[in-house]
Formats: structure tokens, sequence, C-alpha cells
């Protein structure tokens, strides 16, 4: 029976199909602790931009700004669609209905997405544990 040289590893969910980019390497990086290597991945990815929150329970918040000397390399690739002055409508049509009418909170997969806007439209995106 022929058997491969080498076995890789699946990713520990399949990405859901209404949308990808590298925010979900930031997503397993979620919980995992700050010196992990999913945060490395988490981190390099950012280019160490990231404002990282961790405890002992590991990392429970990412803060991701889109603009500015400090602003993510790629922000059209953290979410497929959505980049530096996007809309409400369009991270609607993307992320689905927010956990209330009026708030920019999300919930994907157990993990809280918030979008922070500016006069000129999407400028953060930040991920939070749902315990956090």
């Amino acid at each position: 029976m022929w058997r491969p040289a080498r076995w890789f590893s699946c990713r520990k969910r399949l990405i859901p199909r209404r949308f990808a980019g590298e925010l979900w390497w930031h997503v397993d990086a979620l919980g995992g602790p700050a010196d992990g290597e999913e945060v490395e991945i988490s981190r390099s990815l950012a280019a160490g931009r990231a404002l990282i929150a961790a405890g002992p329970d590991g990392v429970s918040s990412m803060t991701f700004r889109l603009v500015g000397d400090d602003a993510y390399p790629r922000p059209a690739a953290l979410i497929a669609g959505l980049t530096v002055g996007s809309d409400r409508e369009q991270a609607r049509a993307i992320l689905g209905d927010p956990v209330q009418a009026a708030s920019d909170e999300f919930v994907v997969e157990g993990v809280r997405i918030r979008l922070g806007y500016a006069a000129d439209g999407l400028v953060e995106i930040s991920l939070a544990r749902p315990d956090s």
C-alpha cells in the first residue's frame, strides 16, 4: 500500500463559504499561548502591527488598524471583499447580520468580530474570544 512520505495536518475547521481571507489565521491564534506557533503566524501576517491582548488563558483579542503608520500591511486580505473605506452595507453582505441591528459586531464560528468605522468607512477590525 502506498503512503506519502509526509502527512500534513488539516486545519482545525473548514473555512466557511461566505467569506475568506487572512482573518482565519488570526482566529486560529485566539486562545493559544502568546508565544505559540499560531500567534507567531498571526504576528508575521500582521508584520508585528496587531494589538494583541493575552493573559493566563492565552490570547483573548486582537485588533488590526487598517490606516496609519501601524496599519495592517494588506488590509484587503483580512476579509475578502472588505478593505479600508468599506461601508456597513458591504460588511453585512459578507459577514451576515450583526449581533444587534444597530451594532457593528458580528459573531462567526463563536468569535466576535467588531468593525470600527470613521467618516471615510472601515478603519479597524477586532477579534475576540466569546469568553473575553
